[in-house]
């Protein structure tokens, strides 16, 4: 770090950072009446806790001392006040000392020590000599936050204050290290980006219990420091100890942790991931964009006309339904067919949800491997329940080629799209772990995207994202500074298309499953090209080209980040795609070859308002349930829309058309078809609970179900049912 950022990150960033906690903390007080309640238990509780402790005396000031002679009693007490004085001072700077090693150096390196890669760098895995920089800005930030400004705030004149501070700092250190030993500190690391891993454990239960711990530490440290302050300042120094010495021993093991890692990375990268395509043979590729939004595509070829061009030959379905909003309900229906759908997942109450997810997975691998087919599979959504996909799952498939695609070609980024800044921010990711559970989410800011429709009702207000992991985005969303490593490693892997394909001749033919992320991780991108960039300035091209957003009378609404966003991040995905379609037609491969883009779900943005259901309804957007679906057949020339009534589950049925004879699904005997979406209304489980470390039974946590036939986009076809299941 430079020197100008080291003292900004000092002085101004504590500032900033306090600042923002509070707005979040307003805002999730304005949209969660269950969360408001919370923390308004919590700070009403707070309060009661310092009027005991007033009205114990301990903030009352007895006033300055006054001057005795030597001998006197008076004397003997003045030199107590004087020894006083410098045990609370030592209480003072002990605290102190104990939330800055904590918060800037022990949580970020055990952090670091657990998930490298995750809290590491854009582009780069992190090598044994850079261990250092997992706490440099953390480092600064609570010396800053923790030192720098109480000692400034602790000088002001009044013993009355500093006794408060001494008080308050003491309670704090105790409770960091008690709320990040017993109330968290080892919950899984799916993503330390993401506000969501603090959702795991916002039990009701847990939080009485942590907000009555909360209190009983507050008022025995307390009265501690009231009558005994130098119990007080020992116990503290025995934390203080214990502190720097979890800080030791994690910065101890966090250069072996990352040569391991290294020599992961470099075992995985000994072969770039490929798949080879036939020159003559039937090919058929399934590439499945999470959280492709399905109602995008008219607006992207209106101001992408060149796309349409490069898209020939693809019929567009607007009227596709996803059976959930999140991927662990959407990927097995997408990738299985209608045996995967959730309905149809919970009535196999014996079976783990990990095995029928990972069954659903290996259904189309498995049955064009059993055909003798060249199969490649990249990036399986969730493969194993893991969040970084377990190739493992295919290892009784020899023929089987797995790889994981995402995250290996970032660091070969073309010239000026490098991106810096897009680590994760470790330091509020540690202090959010040291706080009372109500307050976690809306402190740990990274994560907004995820922080909003939390409530059962499945209500949420979309929020605005002023920081998305990395990304500093302006209040109109228009001027962005840095970028997110979520969103470059999906969006290189798609970037390298080209590379990764092989032509072959087999006259068999060739199979493809890839998934990818970058619809998936949203991010501020330079318009109109829609490419990552270190700094992007939109309003010039937003100001003349506004008016792109209307299409046949309906507009898609795009005014804060989150919805610019999403949009953007969909026309550079399809931008990608269209790229590597090119690139087969130079290599006379595109005729021959069926392509289905399809997506596992989307997200309620409020872009459509014709997509609005009543405020009555528990599902609200039916814009999550509107995954993106078009398919190229063979030999086909012209791109056109299809008005039909189609499911996610068809992709297996489009998949298998006239190339593989009476498929079957290799697992349950069962042929693969679309028979099931005329036979019933289909139900979609409209649930929140998409974490899987959570969401990991036999059968998925209670939701909303509902039921939608003939047109999705008819708010009159969607009606709630009871679970269909039972």
């Amino acid at each position: 770090m430079s020197l100008i950022a080291i003292l900004r990150a000092i002085v101004v960033e504590p500032l900033r950072m306090v600042f923002a906690s509070c707005v979040a903390l307003l805002n999730l007080l304005t949209h969660s009446d269950a969360a408001s309640c919370l923390v308004l238990g919590a700070i009403i509780a707070a309060i009661v806790v310092a009027c005991i402790l007033h009205a114990m005396g301990m903030g009352r000031s007895s006033g300055p001392a006054k001057k005795a002679r030597p001998g006197s009693r008076g004397a003997a007490h003045l030199v107590r006040d004087r020894g006083s004085l410098r045990v609370r001072r030592a209480i003072f700077l002990v605290s102190c000392l104990v939330l800055v090693v904590l918060t800037g150096v022990a949580i970020p390196l055990g952090l670091a020590e657990v998930a490298p890669q995750t809290v590491g760098f854009v582009g780069t895995v992190a090598q044994p000599s850079q261990a250092f920089e997992f706490v440099e800005r953390p480092l600064c930030l609570a010396f800053g936050t923790f030192l720098l400004w109480p000692t400034m705030l602790y000088a002001l004149p009044g013993e009355r204050h500093r006794r408060r501070m001494e008080m308050a700092l003491a309670m704090f250190a105790c409770v960091a290290l008690i709320d990040y030993h017993f109330f968290g500190a080892n919950s899984e690391m799916t993503s330390a980006l993401y506000a969501s891993d603090f959702t795991q454990i916002m039990d009701f239960t847990l939080i009485a219990v942590n907000i009555a711990t909360v209190l009983a530490v507050c008022v025995a440290v307390g009265l501690l420091d009231h009558r005994f302050p130098r119990i007080t300042l020992g116990a503290l120094t025995v934390v203080a100890i214990v502190v720097v010495g979890l800080a030791g021993l994690h910065a101890r093991a966090l250069p072996d942790k990352l040569a391991a890692t290294a020599n992961e990375v470099a075992a995985q990268e000994a072969e770039q991931p490929h798949f080879t395509l036939s020159k003559t043979g039937k090919n058929v590729v399934v590439l499945m964009l999470d959280r492709g939004m399905g109602e995008y595509v008219p607006y992207i070829m209106n101001e992408k006309p060149e796309l349409k061009e490069q898209f020939v030959g693809f019929t567009y379905y607007p009227n596709t339904i996803s059976f959930g909003a999140f991927t662990n309900f959407g990927v097995p229906a997408l990738l299985g067919g209608y045996e995967y759908t959730p309905v149809e997942m919970n009535r196999r109450t014996t079976e783990r949800l990990q095995d029928k997810h990972d069954e659903a997975l290996k259904v189309m691998p498995a049955i064009f491997d059993q055909s003798g087919y060249d199969v490649t599979v990249c990036d399986p959504p969730y493969a194993g329940y893991q969040w970084e996909s377990d190739l493992s799952i295919y290892s009784s498939y020899p023929n089987i080629h797995a790889y994981n695609t995402m995250g290996y070609f970032t660091g070969m980024a073309p010239e000026g799209q490098q991106m810096t800044g897009a680590h994760c921010d470790l330091f509020r990711l540690a202090l959010a772990r040291v706080v009372p559970l109500p307050c976690r989410q809306p402190l740990y800011r990274s994560g907004v995207t995820y922080t909003y429709g939390v409530d059962p009702s499945c209500r949420g207000v979309p929020l605005d994202v002023s920081v998305a992991s990395g990304q500093t985005v302006s209040d109109n969303a228009l001027v962005a500074d840095g970028g997110t490593d979520a969103f470059l490693r999906s969006y290189y892997a798609l970037n390298h298309l080209v590379s990764m394909t092989h032509i072959g001749s087999s006259t068999t033919g060739s199979f493809l499953m890839m998934a990818n992320d970058t619809t998936h991780e949203p991010m501020i991108l330079q318009e109109p090209s829609y490419t990552p960039s270190q700094h992007v300035d939109n309003s010039a091209y937003e100001a003349e080209n506004h008016d792109r957003f209307t299409v046949n009378g309906e507009r898609l609404i795009c005014e804060n980040s989150d919805q610019y966003m999403h949009y953007q991040t969909n026309v550079a995905t399809l931008a990608q795609v269209g790229r590597w379609l090119d690139y087969l037609r130079e290599q006379g491969v595109y005729d021959n070859t069926r392509i289905i883009i399809c997506a596992d779900h989307g997200r309620p943005l409020h872009q459509l308002a014709s997509r609005i259901l009543s405020e009555d309804s528990g599902l609200y957007d039916t814009e999550s349930y509107a995954p993106l679906l078009m398919e190229k057949d063979f030999n086909a020339t012209e791109f056109t829309t299809d008005e039909s009534f189609m499911t996610q589950s068809d992709v297996p049925t489009m998949a298998t058309r006239d190339v593989i004879a009476s498929p079957t699904n290799p697992f349950t005997g069962k042929p693969i078809s679309s028979a099931e979406k005329y036979a019933h209304d289909q139900y979609i489980l409209a649930s929140w609970d998409w974490d899987t470390n959570v969401n990991n039974g036999t059968t998925f946590l209670p939701g909303f179900w509902f039921a939608v036939h003939t047109d999705m986009r008819v708010m009159g076809n969607w009606r709630e049912v009871p679970d269909p299941s039972r």
